[in-house]
């Protein structure tokens, strides 16, 4: 898909500055294509977003500010803002695992993607249509001091991770990124992150 990123970045830019009132100069705008990456479990165009401001940010404001920005990036990038198969999340997705690794990109299939997918859905009992999987591989990394197959690993979730149960869900994710990528779990680290409903966004709105 051709993304006209030259006219979407300062666009974005002007839309940063009017949702949380803020001034242009102090206003970064990051937009990566080509991502290996599903959301309920398809690859059909759909995005991860995070917009982290000192202030500006956060409970019933964030809906204004999903509001401004999934029409933006619908408008400019074709990505619908609803669930059934394509989708942007600004602020974060309800559920998201996002792996980076040093392991080839031609590793990362979209089989592993689906099955990732399907993965979170299952330990987080949760429906696969909010579930978004973010792949990057071709990193620099070290891990221990060596450049061997390694990886740095985030599940975000809203509930379903904390305390004893991240023991499950650790064990069920590094079984199958060593089955599919070769990184052994003495050579990876996830973090289980608990995020609060009204600071992720989907289809236009948070989700408290």
């Amino acid at each position: 898909m051709w993304i006209p990123l030259s006219s979407t970045l300062p666009l974005s830019s002007d839309v940063v500055v009017s949702t949380i009132m803020t001034c242009v100069q102090y206003v970064a705008v990051h937009v990566v294509p080509d991502q290996k990456m599903t959301f309920a479990g398809t690859d059909a165009p759909c995005g991860i977003g995070i917009l982290k401001s000192i202030g500006g940010v956060g409970g019933s404001q964030n809906n204004s500010h999903a509001k401004a920005l999934f029409a933006l990036i619908k408008d400019h990038l074709g990505i619908e803002g609803n669930s059934s198969y394509k989708s942007l999340l600004w602020c974060n997705f309800q559920d998201v695992y996002r792996l980076h690794t040093n392991v080839a990109q031609n590793k990362v299939t979209p089989d592993l993607l689906k099955q990732i997918s399907e993965l979170v859905a299952r330990i987080l009992h949760k429906p696969e249509s909010y579930v978004a999987v973010h792949v990057v591989p071709d990193q620099k990394m070290t891990f221990a001091g060596t450049d061997a197959p390694c990886g740095i690993g985030i599940l975000k979730s809203i509930g379903g991770v904390g305390g004893s149960q991240n023991n499950s869900h650790a064990k069920a994710l590094f079984a199958l990124i060593k089955d599919h990528l070769g990184i052994e779990g003495n050579r990876m680290y996830i973090e289980f992150v608990d995020i609060g409903a009204s600071d992720i966004a989907h289809n236009g709105r948070t989700f408290a």
